[in-house]
């Protein structure tokens, strides 16, 4: 198998999932936990059979998922979902589109949230505005397609 059949079928693995998990994240704000494991069980003996990517750095892109949305899960009110969902994405992508993935997502996430928050804020006079959580998934997708189609990823 050729990396380039290797890669196709990768991301369209990896867009079929964010796109169930994006619609469920949406819908109900919990990202099934079974989602990722099948993308796991896909992707990985994929990887495994074509030497593509490196062991070590698959390892690493999914500590480096795990590590960061633990942390945030922590700090913030994250789900298990979304541990599971950067670190399958971190063994898939490896370090370099792992951070690349979590840049993207959390600087589209930043400028949607805080235009949302402006606009309840200041137009609505909403209160308890800071208190809304958006569902992650959808900018996880938003930024794996940006990635994807600018070549940073791959």
């Amino acid at each position: 198998m050729s990396i380039e059949i290797y890669q196709q079928a990768t991301v369209l693995a990896i867009f079929i999932v964010l796109l169930a998990a994006t619609y469920y994240d949406c819908k109900s704000s919990i990202i099934p936990i079974y989602l990722f494991p099948i993308l796991a069980v896909i992707v990985v003996p994929l990887s495994i059979i074509h030497g593509q990517p490196l062991l070590i750095e698959s390892l690493m892109g999914l500590l480096i998922g795990v590590g960061t949305f633990m942390f945030l899960a922590l700090l913030f009110k994250g789900g298990g979902g979304d541990i599971i969902m950067m670190g399958i994405l971190g063994w898939c992508l490896g370090i370099r589109g792992t951070l690349m993935l979590i840049f993207l997502a959390s600087g589209i996430y930043t400028a949607v949230a805080t235009v949302l928050i402006c606009y309840c804020a200041f137009i609505k006079k909403e209160k308890n505005v800071l208190r809304k959580q958006y569902p992650f998934a959808l900018f996880v997708l938003a930024g794996f397609m940006i990635g994807l189609l600018s070549g940073w990823l791959f």
